[in-house]
C-alpha cells in the first residue's frame, strides 16, 4: 500500500511531499518524536501543495493490541494536526 501511495504522490507533481514513518523516528525520545511530525506539518504548509504519507501508523503511536496501548501523547498531536485547518494551503494525507 505505502509503494501504492508513493507512486501517486511522486506522479501528483506536488512540490512537497513528504514519508512520516517509524523507521524515521527510531532511537527518539518522545517530545523529538512529536517536534518532528509537527515540522513536517509545518512544512507542508509553506507549500500551496503538500502530500503527506503517513507509512505505518499503528507503530507510529506506538499501538500495542495487548491491552491497547499506545503513545497518546503522540496520538494527541496526530490528531491536533489532522483536525488545524491549514493556512490557505491544500492538504492531503494518505493513510496505510
Amino acid at each position: 500500500m505505502t509503494a501504492l501511495a508513493v507512486h501517486f504522490a511522486m506522479n501528483s507533481g506536488f512540490p512537497y511531499i513528504k514519508i512520516l514513518g517509524p523507521e524515521m523516528l527510531v532511537g527518539w525520545v518522545e517530545n523529538q518524536k512529536i517536534n518532528r511530525i509537527f515540522k513536517v506539518f509545518d512544512d507542508a504548509y509553506k507549500s500551496a501543495m503538500s502530500v503527506i504519507i503517513l507509512d505505518k501508523i499503528e507503530r507510529l503511536i506506538e499501538y500495542t493490541p495487548i491491552g491497547s496501548r499506545f503513545n497518546n501523547n503522540i496520538l494527541q498531536t496526530l490528531l491536533t494536526l489532522f483536525e488545524k485547518e491549514p493556512p490557505e494551503v491544500i492538504l492531503l494525507s494518505f493513510f496505510f
